[in-house]
């Protein structure tokens, strides 16, 4: 026994010594500064690149191997310029030596300081960074979550300062400056404090802003979960130019769980702040390794994609949208929101389903309060071809109209409660495509309402006093036009852009409406002929002096622009219509005069001395072609 504590103790003796030798000869013997030319060489060798360390390279030994580093640069590849793509300002490690003894590695102060990144990729998809990378593995191949023999990983702590990344993307510049990040004491299987900043400058999108980030780093013995307990980032800043800049406020708070051995992560108890905006919930990724596929269950108090998409002027470039946007996404979940505003609409109490596969993303189930009334949908994007294509089927029912377009189009022109359906299909790649590309079925029905802007008694009315054949005042100024009905239906086709119907029907008291045209949605015009027919009398109307029209139809003709459209009523032919008895009295006199052959001066004569005035079937012409007639054919 007390031969074996003398071995022990000669043990620990020798070992003392030679650390205390190692302490003091090694920095005298072996310069590491001696072997920079070698290193570079070496690294020219293997890299083609050029490697500059312009500090001393410092070291020590006990306690700890250390190592100091400063002023290093690493070139750039050829063909990419002359900046460097590596610079470090400083930078230091250093590991315990006993720990080591023990199987435990326990590594000080990992430092990095005024570091630079520079990467780099061209419009080809070359870039700066891929002649660094080992050779290529087997993708199939899995990573290890074991430490070996490793019994213990201890990191004192972790200080990065003053790091800035430029991302250059064939001339699209990112930039994150003043990266900062630290850690301490830092082992497996025992929790420790994270926290972060830096600042971005994205010159695309115009985005600049400030960002932080923190939380409770918990990780499990053998390195197989990471969990950070109160995950905080804030990020405040604007994007865009002057005049038009949105400021941006976005905080996010959750609780993140990284699980290695399951292939799988989760964001609980998540809380995103944006501009006032609040969105609660959760999300799950599995499949980590392969293909991820999400779960999410989101909701919000009120959401407006108004506020948050960027406005598009009419005259913007039609870019291309690509199927890639809507692939890659699998898996699906639950939205819920209290008020949505999208496209100046607003809907209440809507909820959700959102769906991939892969290959094109599907929202379904939709509900909402509408308008009064209530919306159900679903839409579907296949992007499996070439080109994004949408398919959409949409229900409104008990919907009040004139809220409707006044939110949608800025002008109601229809008044009333109703149902609408559409089902229709079109290609995303662009505005121009979804327009032109635009088929499908659209119906209709509305009850008790009004088109606003055509009062249809009160032009004839008006038509009929200014030809004399009406004594009764017209409507007083400042009054709004419009045409009550009690039922409004109609169908119609979309192809290639043009909507058609042939069936349009209103039904009132005062009128019986068909109607039938076209509406060209590329260019955004209308060509729609209306014909009203009265079949009752004015009371309610505000008059009665228009029975001797009833069941004579009035041509209406929509013209121009599909907003503020031409509308032309042709009175002229209605009013025909009530002299047809008058008319066949005196045709063969009318056809005669519109033939050329003379009159009976003694039949005419006290018209001509304009004793009186003209008989009904003369005002008639004269109303239809709306000038006085050639006195020499009188």
């Amino acid at each position: 026994m007390n031969k074996l504590l003398k071995w022990v103790l000669a043990s620990v003796g020798v070992g003392v010594v030679l650390f205390v030798l190692a302490a003091v000869i090694l920095p005298m013997t072996a310069d590491p500064n001696n072997y920079k030319e070698e290193i570079r060489a070496t690294v020219l060798e293997q890299t083609g690149r050029e490697l500059h360390i312009g500090g001393d390279i410092q070291w020590s030994v006990f306690p700890w191997i250390g190592l100091d580093l400063s002023d290093v640069k690493l070139g750039n590849r050829s063909g990419f310029g002359d900046r460097p793509m590596l610079v470090i300002g400083g930078a230091g490690v250093s590991v315990k030596l006993l720990p080591l003894f023990r199987r435990k590695i326990e590594i000080g102060k990992l430092s990095l300081d005024d570091v630079s990144v520079y990467l780099q990729q061209k419009a080809n998809g070359q870039n700066n960074w891929e002649d660094l990378s080992g050779p290529q593995t087997n993708s199939s191949t899995t990573v290890s979550t074991e430490v070996g023999d490793i019994g213990a990983l201890i990191v004192s702590a972790i200080e990065i300062s003053r790091a800035n990344v430029t991302w250059d993307d064939a001339g699209n510049m990112t930039e994150l400056k003043d990266f900062a990040l630290k850690a301490n004491h830092i082992e497996l299987g025992q929790p420790f404090d994270l926290e972060g900043s830096f600042s971005v400058n994205v010159t695309q999108s115009q985005l600049v802003g400030e960002a932080m980030f923190g939380g409770l780093v918990k990780t499990a013995a053998n390195g197989s979960r990471y969990e950070v307990e109160g995950f905080n980032f804030s990020f405040e800043g604007k994007k865009g130019a002057a005049p038009e800049v949105l400021s941006l406020d976005v905080a996010i708070d959750a609780n993140l769980d990284i699980d290695l051995e399951e292939d799988q992560a989760a964001l609980t108890d998540f809380v995103l702040q944006f501009n006032g905006l609040s969105i609660t919930g959760e999300f799950n990724l599995t499949s980590l390794s392969s293909e991820p596929r999400v779960a999410f269950d989101f909701q919000a108090d009120s959401l407006n994609l108004d506020e948050l998409l960027p406005e598009t002027e009419a005259e913007a470039d039609d870019s291309e949208l690509s199927v890639d946007i809507f692939r890659g996404f699998n898996g699906g979940g639950d939205v819920r929101i209290g008020e949505l505003v999208v496209a100046g609409l607003t809907a209440t109490d809507v909820s959700l389903k959102i769906s991939g596969d892969g290959e094109g993303v599907r929202v379904f189930s939709i509900k909402a309060q509408f308008y009064g009334g209530q919306h159900k949908g679903d839409v579907n994007i296949d992007a499996s071809g070439k080109r994004p294509w949408l398919t959409t089927s949409q229900q409104l029912t008990a919907v009040r109209a004139e809220g409707l377009l006044q939110d949608l189009t800025g002008s109601a022109r229809l008044e009333g409660v109703g149902d609408l359906s559409l089902e229709i299909r079109t290609d995303l790649s662009n505005s121009s495509s979804m327009r032109q590309a635009l088929s499908g079925d659209i119906a209709m029905s509305f009850l008790d309402g009004a088109i606003v802007g055509i009062d249809v008694a009160e032009t004839i009315r008006t038509a009929k006093t200014a030809l004399g054949r009406s004594t009764k005042a017209v409507a007083e100024p400042g009054q709004k036009p419009k045409t009550d009905f009690s039922e409004l239906t109609m169908t119609g086709t979309i192809e290639q852009g043009i909507f058609t119907s042939s069936d349009l029907m209103m039904r009132s008291p005062l009128l019986r409406v068909t109607g039938k045209g076209s509406v060209n949605l590329v260019n955004e015009t209308i060509n729609y002929l209306v014909k009203p027919t009265l079949v009752g009398s004015l009371e309610g109307q505000g008059s009665q002096d228009l029975d001797e029209l009833n069941g004579i139809p009035i041509p209406v003709k929509l013209t121009g622009n599909l907003y503020e459209p031409d509308i032309a009523i042709d009175i002229a032919a209605a009013i025909a219509g009530t002299q047809k008895e008058k008319i066949e009295e005196k045709k063969d006199e009318l056809i005669g005069k519109l033939l050329g052959e003379k009159e009976d001066p003694d039949a005419v004569g006290e018209e001509k001395d304009g004793s009186e005035k003209d008989d009904p079937a003369k005002s008639l012409i004269k109303g239809i072609f709306g000038k006085k007639m050639d006195s020499s054919k009188k």
